[in-house]
């Protein structure tokens, strides 16, 4: 019995599933989303500011050289194919300006494309390759000092 999320992949065909219905199965409709974003992040004159939160995560990426190192490899090993044609993440920065623009605002209605995770959306190839699924197993990353910051900074000023 089908529980409306289908959770195998036929073979030899190209289906990827996605368990949830947090990010879009249509490929497409995720890649336009992600464009929005970026487009509207990088179409601002000032830099948004950003959170304590981020702040705190650039200070362990500039000074653990193991996590930078995990962070911009995990970036740089997404595949080069046809199906990774349009890179979601250039570089770390990027993808910290980009979890600063969604970390304290709700996801966005659609009636098609519900991005209901835009975390997961932003890091949605980078964090499956290898050096991805190390880079979440690390303890520094996981660590609950951002965790706990988080509950108790609040939003942005």
């Amino acid at each position: 019995m089908s529980d409306g999320h289908e959770r195998a992949t036929r073979v030899g065909a190209s289906m990827r599933q996605r368990v949830g219905g947090w990010i879009p199965t249509d490929q497409d409709a995720l890649e336009e989303w992600l464009a929005g974003l970026k487009s509207e992040v990088e179409a601002r004159a000032e830099p948004a500011e950003l959170h304590p939160v981020i702040v705190e995560f650039q200070e362990l990426i500039a000074t653990d050289p193991v996590v930078r190192m995990y962070l911009e490899q995990m970036i740089a090993e997404v595949p080069k194919g046809k199906k990774y044609r349009r890179r979601h993440l250039r570089s770390v920065d990027q993808m910290l300006t980009l979890i600063n623009e969604v970390l304290t605002r709700a996801p966005a209605y659609h009636t098609t494309a519900l991005v209901g995770a835009p975390l997961n959306a932003i890091l949605d190839w980078a964090m499956g390759t290898p050096a991805g699924f190390a880079a979440f197993r690390n303890d520094a990353i996981n660590s609950t000092r951002c965790s706990r910051r988080s509950s108790t900074s609040g939003a942005r000023s």
